[in-house]
């Protein structure tokens, strides 16, 4: 009994878990899943808008309540299951790995929704839900190689954010000095004078608030300037890294094919 036991759980492991898939591509399990996914998160989008639901609740209802079982047997078998991977030291090892803990989350939101709770609790766990999509992350190896690109780079992003937000203070205090006076509702304290700043280093650029006074719009302008050069910063760091993620992957895959022949 023991040994049929570890027989289906090293197939569950093998039909779940990608690391442990020698074979290209996805298998059909894993394959129904990201439709399920992909399923979950466009009946969470819909149900957000009444004309939609209006007279179909029920079956929505029934949808919710499947997506639940469906994502709650899926996790338990991945727990059982993880005691394939050698990655995963123990099964508890794996219960706090950040995707485990995001799935319990979908897991209990799921439930949340499907039970149909307090309004503020299922639109939070709607919320929650929409989630889903980093799930395809195990999926995807563009996902994964994203997540590989900011984990190279992590250190230039965490400096560009850091300038970032120290533009956004220097802004917010000098145009508290020199509007405070002319405009005290908008920049009459720096608090206030952030929301200017924010829009403006993210050339968003909304024009509810601006500077009046001449010195305001010189330090505008040169804000403005400043939140070009900013955005394009971060996206010329993950643009570098996602090439050599891209490059390396490449040379890797060729190596591997020509060792084989």
């Amino acid at each position: 009994m023991s040994n049929l036991l570890v027989h289906w759980r090293k197939l569950i492991a093998y039909e779940l878990d990608v690391q442990l898939r020698n074979k290209k591509g996805l298998s059909i399990t894993n394959k129904i899943l990201c439709f399920l996914i992909v399923a979950a998160m466009i009946t969470g989008i819909l149900e957000t808008e009444k004309i939609v639901t209006a007279g179909r609740e029920t079956l929505f209802k029934a949808a919710e309540l499947g997506f639940a079982m469906v994502f709650s047997v899926e996790y338990l078998l991945r727990l059982w299951a993880s005691a394939e991977n050698p990655k995963y030291k123990t099964r508890l090892h794996y219960v706090f790995s950040p995707l485990a803990l995001l799935e319990l989350a979908i897991v209990l939101a799921s439930w949340l929704i499907a039970i149909g709770s307090a309004g503020y609790l299922v639109r939070g766990a709607r919320l929650i839900r929409i989630t889903l999509i980093a799930k395809l992350g195990r999926y995807s190896s563009a996902l994964h190689n994203i997540r590989l690109a900011i984990r190279a780079r992590k250190e230039e992003l965490l400096i560009s954010l850091c300038a970032a937000i120290l533009l956004m203070l220097t802004s917010s205090m000098a145009l508290y000095i020199v509007e405070s006076d002319v405009q005290p509702e908008q920049f009459g304290s720096i608090p206030r004078a952030m929301w200017w700043s924010v829009v403006t280093l993210t050339t968003v650029g909304y024009g509810d608030v601006y500077p009046l006074t001449t010195i305001g719009r010189f330090l505008a302008a040169v804000t403005a300037m400043s939140g070009i050069g900013l955005i394009a910063l971060p996206t010329s760091i993950l643009a570098s890294a996602f090439g050599e993620v891209i490059k390396k992957k490449k040379t890797t895959e060729f190596s591997a094919s020509h060792a084989r022949a």
